[in-house]
């Protein structure tokens, strides 16, 4: 006898995912994270935002998250969630 066939939702694109309407949020930085990052308040950039910040990344360019944070935090006074090196990997 066969086994029942379960039907899987299906997973959403990362296409439609990038495209969901959203807004940056500008959150205080929480207890936990201000031993790291000092107190202040915390800038979650949408998916789309970062996409096309990483995208202006020359082919075989290297930028590293700090850099990233810089240029998508308004006058540079907020951080960003993360830490490490992006590499552009494309081809």
């Amino acid at each position: 006898m066969p086994a029942p066939r379960i039907a899987w939702k299906t997973r959403t694109s990362w296409r439609a995912k990038l495209l969901k309407p959203a807004q940056p949020k500008l959150v205080p930085i929480s207890e936990g994270m201000a031993k790291r990052f000092g107190y202040g308040m915390m800038l979650i950039p949408t998916a789309l935002e970062v996409d096309a910040m990483i995208r202006k990344i020359p082919y075989g360019g290297l930028t590293t998250l700090p850099e990233i944070r810089r240029r998508l935090a308004p006058g540079g006074n907020h951080l960003s969630a993360g830490d490490g090196d992006f590499s552009a990997h494309r081809g």
